[in-house]
């Protein structure tokens, strides 16, 4: 006999049930009939927690911002140097969705082209959740004098802007496919990212001057 989600999960049944969907057949062709079947309840009962299948569809992505968001939390708090942590941090972001994304990699396209209008200024609200860790780790590196220090805030920003370049949106078919060399790219643009930042005594500047 079919499982039937606990009044406590079914939030969360109907959010697995809803990214195998997605994994398969993509965004166009999933019904709230399909949703109900994979998840073993009634259609009303999703009715209870979503009002369509584009806000199921949002709610499946902002879950995985939440991870992220709660990852980078718990990176943030960990006994690393500031350039390790920003290192995790970043591989994290960049990493887990192309992992996200290539679960969902036959139905990406139409999944985006559906709702692309939707996702793109949710993600933007998503890097914002994020800046105030990275910060924190900024200014980590400018007290332990391993970064310059500046407006910590607005080179979290700025960071972040950077990095949605390797969003999983922005990729081609070829690169989804290729993790090693996305894993390979982006620790080449945090090693930039780092160096640009890194601590330069005033003693530095005035022997290369001479």
């Amino acid at each position: 006999m079919p499982r039937v989600a606990e009044p406590l999960d079914v939030r969360e049944a109907i959010l697995e049930a809803a990214t195998r969907l997605l994994e398969r057949n993509g965004y166009r062709k999933m019904t709230m009939e399909d949703i109900a079947q994979e998840a073993h309840i009634g259609k009303s009962t999703i009715y209870g927690y979503f009002s369509n299948k584009e806000e199921v569809a949002i709610s499946v992505v902002e879950a995985h911002w939440r991870k992220v968001e709660s990852r980078w939390s718990e990176i943030a708090a960990l006994s690393l140097s500031p350039k390790e942590k920003m290192t995790r941090m970043l591989m994290f972001l960049v990493m887990s969705s192309f992992d996200k994304a290539q679960s969902h990699r036959a139905s990406l396209d139409d999944t985006m082209a559906s709702l692309r209008s939707l996702i793109v200024p949710r993600r933007e609200n998503f890097y914002k959740t994020l800046v105030p860790s990275l910060t924190q780790v900024l200014e980590e590196g400018c007290h332990e004098k391993t970064f310059e220090c500046d407006d910590t805030r607005r080179i979290a920003q700025t960071i972040l802007v950077c990095f949605s370049g390797l969003n999983p949106s922005n990729l081609s078919p070829r690169e989804l496919g290729e993790r090693e060399e996305i894993e390979t790219r982006t620790r080449q643009v945090i090693a930039l990212m780092l160096t640009g930042l890194s601590y330069r005594p005033i003693e530095a500047d005035l022997d290369a001057k001479n």
